[in-house]
């Protein structure tokens, strides 16, 4: 008989932290062949009994994690087949967010951060020795991770020698998916040159409204991942050449795709800027700054 290996992974690649249920499924029957429960996330779960060269859907279900799954072929050697899956941390059982100190910050975001103002209605600025350290301890988590997600994926999409978050000059709205920002006048020349070398395309702008003075000035998509995309919305002024930028990192199904996330415990609603830590974590090899605790 076939045996397999099962192993449970987090987002930097480390053994789940978590309890974990597993679920074995003999696809040509649909008859389920193992349900193990309340195992070590940190434990490898051995399902023996299997038959040679059947498939078979894998179903691992974590306490804090989303749950995933993966389809697998017994082997035809006594020895166990290793099954390896990755589980995202599920963005509801997030109870603590590790943030750095804005001293912490590399100068590019923090020089940013010092030359901002937000707009009216945004967060209140906390107590700092600098505008930019104000603004930043006033962000409540969720913007604040969207503001280090943007950054990061910013300063490691580079397109003609030129990081894109080199163009920023300070922003005026920040959000959990996306942040708004005032721009230099050629980053939309240069990323217009950059989707003639094959590193942006353009994409419908049609759900992003200018503001008021500005007209829509094009979107452009980094799609060298399929999951984790930098979109970049520009709009212009109406009366002199100023833009302002609206940048997004979309997951595009990225918890489908990257980590198999099964499919019912998947959402269509607001991306959560902790999903994007984890597709820039593990996908991307990307280090947002900040620890998720759950």
């Amino acid at each position: 008989m076939a045996a397999f290996n099962i192993r449970a992974h987090d987002a930097n690649r480390k053994r789940l932290d978590d309890r974990i249920d597993v679920l074995v499924r003999d696809l040509t029957s649909g008859q389920i062949v193992a349900n193990e429960r309340d195992k070590k996330g940190t434990s490898t779960v051995k399902i023996d009994g299997l038959t040679p060269r059947r498939v078979y859907s894998v179903q691992l279900f974590p306490l804090r994690h989303r749950p995933v799954g993966a389809v697998q072929q017994a082997p035809h050697e006594p020895r166990p087949a290793n099954v390896h899956l990755f589980c995202p941390v599920h963005p509801g059982r997030v109870i603590e967010v590790t943030f750095p100190s804005y001293g912490a910050l590399l100068h590019e975001l923090s020089d940013v951060l010092d030359r901002s103002v937000l707009e009216a209605g945004g967060p209140s600025a906390g107590v700092g020795s600098s505008k930019g350290q104000g603004l930043y301890d006033g962000l409540e988590p969720i913007p604040k991770a969207g503001l280090l997600n943007v950054f990061t994926k910013m300063s490691n999409t580079v397109t003609g020698g030129r990081a894109m978050w080199s163009f920023v000059t300070d922003v005026y709205r920040v959000r959990g998916d996306r942040i708004f920002a005032n721009v230099t006048k050629d980053f939309r020349d240069h990323v217009k040159s950059a989707v003639s070398a094959g590193d942006f395309s353009p994409v419908s702008d049609k759900l992003h409204t200018p503001p008021p003075g500005f007209a829509s000035a094009g979107s452009f998509k980094h799609e060298r991942f399929p999951a984790g995309v930098l979109q970049l919305t520009f709009f212009s002024s109406v009366n002199d050449l100023k833009f302002k930028l609206d940048a997004d990192i979309d997951d595009a199904g990225g918890l489908g795709h990257v980590f198999q996330v099964l499919r019912h415990w998947r959402t269509d609603s607001e991306t959560s800027p902790y999903d994007i830590h984890q597709i820039l974590t593990f996908h991307q090899l990307l280090d947002p700054g900040y620890q998720l605790v759950t």
